[in-house]
């Protein structure tokens, strides 16, 4: 969609859980992206702000939540039983495992493709968008499943890797902030 120059820098071959795939490394001039984007946008927002959270994964300033969990398979809670009851260092455990590995394979790659839609709708719908610095991995200690099944971490890393993203340290009052006044309440 973007008329812009690209030279191919490297391509390789990656083996992953008996499955191939082809990476692709390009060069695009930083600035010349930027600016063919903006050109391309026609933003719904201007600004917008997101709150991470465990019961809605995102709710944003303007009142919409979104919750996205993806859960263990089925599959992968009967092969964690099967490997259980089979000999430690049997060939048959070996293969159990190596299932196991390709199960975790498919779940990260869902929760990856998930926080890259969101990501990605987030980006072209705001200009800009601010969110505060959480410490997820705190988190499991209190909501434990939730956060793990979440893909609160992705989102994070996603979005602080843009220049349009702002995030404010974690310890600013933003639920403190009056929307008249601007003043601090602590009630």
């Amino acid at each position: 969609k973007l008329n812009i120059d690209y030279e191919l820098s490297t391509a390789t071959i990656t083996h992953i859980n008996d499955m191939y795939f082809i990476n692709l490394t390009i060069w695009v001039d930083k600035e010349e992206y930027y600016i063919a984007k903006e050109k391309n946008n026609k933003y719904t927002n201007e600004q917008i702000g997101l709150d991470f959270g465990c019961s809605t994964t995102l709710t944003s300033s303007d009142g919409k939540k979104v919750s996205v969990l993806v859960e263990e398979s089925e599959r992968l809670k009967r092969l964690q039983r099967k490997k259980n009851h089979q000999k430690k260092g049997s060939s048959n455990r070996y293969r159990t495992r190596k299932l196991i590995k390709k199960e975790y394979y498919k779940l990260s790659c869902l929760k990856d493709n998930a926080a890259n839609q969101l990501c990605s709708r987030l980006l072209k719908d705001n200009r800009e968008i601010i969110m505060q610095d959480e410490q997820i991995k705190s988190w499991k200690k209190k909501h434990g499943k939730k956060v793990q099944h979440s893909i609160l971490g992705r989102i994070k890393k996603i979005l602080s890797g843009n220049i349009r993203v702002h995030v404010l340290n974690r310890f600013v009052p933003t639920t403190k902030f009056c929307f008249d006044c601007g003043h601090i309440h602590n009630d």
